[in-house]
């Protein structure tokens, strides 16, 4: 049942807790292999086509064998789409987390540009100029990373990403808040 879960993770934590949790299932499967490999391999002395006892059918046993093997594939896909799914998650929610972190940023440095303070002699103008220096220095600096970021939000809306509407939703609402303020 965990297999077929629609919990994708509400936040990239929640997402990289379910990932460490699927790599658990995904261990136990994976040590399940040896097990069905070996009872398989046990039951085809039984199908085998040799005079002597048969405790059934061979035919049963192999019908047996043959659906252990689909049961066995069948799991090890749903796990890998479930893997599948929960890094999309974590790809989308991990832009949501980066897009907020800009978007605090900007909100922190909105609330220091609208100050009032001109400096009240020379050497506060002088730092406040050093001030404004090292913003357009650090502004420069986060243009590239919040570009990187949306250029990584419209891949993921390229590749018809199951959140799509609100990485475009997202990404707009960012671009018209950094027009509007000049960032």
């Amino acid at each position: 049942m965990l297999l077929l879960s629609q919990d994708y993770g509400k936040h990239l934590l929640g997402v990289e807790d379910l990932l460490q949790k699927h790599a658990l299932v995904e261990a136990d499967i994976s040590i399940q292999a040896d097990r069905v490999k070996t009872v398989n391999r046990n039951a085809q002395k039984f199908a085998d086509d040799m005079e002597g006892y048969k405790p059934c059918d061979p035919q049963i046993i192999r019908d047996r064998v043959a659906h252990m093997d689909f049961c066995y594939q069948e799991l090890t896909q749903l796990a890998s789409e479930r893997r599948a799914r929960l890094d999309e998650s974590r790809r989308l929610w991990k832009f949501f987390w980066e897009m907020a972190e800009e978007e605090g940023w900007i909100r922190e440095k909105e609330q220091i540009l609208s100050s009032e303070d001109y400096g009240k002699d020379l050497t506060g103008a002088r730092r406040l100029l050093s001030q404004h220096k090292a913003f357009e220095d650090e502004m420069s600096g986060r243009a590239a990373h919040l570009q990187q970021t949306i250029r990584g939000g419209e891949e993921l809306v390229a590749n018809d990403h199951f959140g799509a509407d609100k990485i475009k939703e997202r990404i707009q609402d960012i671009q018209v808040h950094r027009e509007a303020r000049g960032f």
